[in-house]
């Protein structure tokens, strides 16, 4: 989870080139303790309270940052049916929610365990609507069994240190050892160079309502040598 014009036409072509080397830290999947999961929650919501996705679900109001936390706290709520694995740096500086094969693929029942807390978060005017559009970007992904990075973050005053790209190096060698594909979606350009340096090109671009375009992003199945 992640409104802009499109970018230019050659904006992937003209930044396909190797990562730069990552800062060497520390990255984990494990059960976070209370007190981490805190932790991890406030980090998304410095990371996403501007985002052009996250402005979309949780629309301004007086009590936005309210609805924001309470969202992420449903994101990154302990292990259950429809809730993806937390990955972390081991400073907790970075981390993602990522969902390995079948992607994230959700059941009825496990969406409509998501409708209070997107409710909450959007507003129930607003609720069907979002729902519809939700569950069009989501039928974007691929069929076939895939890894879905739901949410990547790095805490704003951690940036341009290598975090993101230490993580998301250990979730895509996951994916290749496994020889999938990797989907995702963005709502915010300045996300696009940096994906397509690791191996993502843009599978669609969505235009929803309120004037949010969304880009559905995926990143071809390779082996871990390749």
């Amino acid at each position: 989870m992640s409104a802009h014009h499109s970018p230019p036409p050659d904006a992937f072509a003209s930044s396909r080139r190797a990562p730069g080397k990552a800062e060497q830290v520390e990255t984990t999947r494990r059960v976070l303790e209370a007190a981490e999961r805190r932790l991890v929650q406030a980090l998304f919501q410095r990371a996403f309270e501007h985002d052009p996705h996250f402005a979309w679900l949780v629309p301004a109001g007086a009590d936005r940052l309210a609805r924001l936390r309470h969202l992420l706290e449903h994101l990154t709520g302990p292990r259950s049916p429809g809730h993806g694995e937390i990955h972390v740096t081991g400073d907790l500086h970075a981390a993602a929610i990522w969902f390995p094969p079948p992607g994230g693929r959700e059941r009825l029942r496990q969406r409509l365990g998501h409708l209070p807390a997107l409710a909450f978060a959007c507003g129930w005017p607003r609720l069907p609507m979002r729902v519809l559009e939700l569950r069009r970007i989501a039928a974007l992904r691929p069929r076939a069994p895939h890894c879905y990075l739901q949410m990547l973050a790095v805490d704003p005053s951690h940036q341009r240190r290598g975090l993101g790209s230490a993580l998301l190096g250990t979730l895509l060698r996951q994916a290749d050892e496994a020889h999938l594909p990797v989907c995702l979606e963005t709502g915010n350009a300045t996300n696009l160079t940096f994906y397509a340096r690791h191996g993502f090109a843009i599978h669609h671009v969505s235009h929803l309502s309120e004037g949010l375009t969304l880009w559905t992003l995926l990143r071809p199945a390779r082996t871990a040598a390749s």
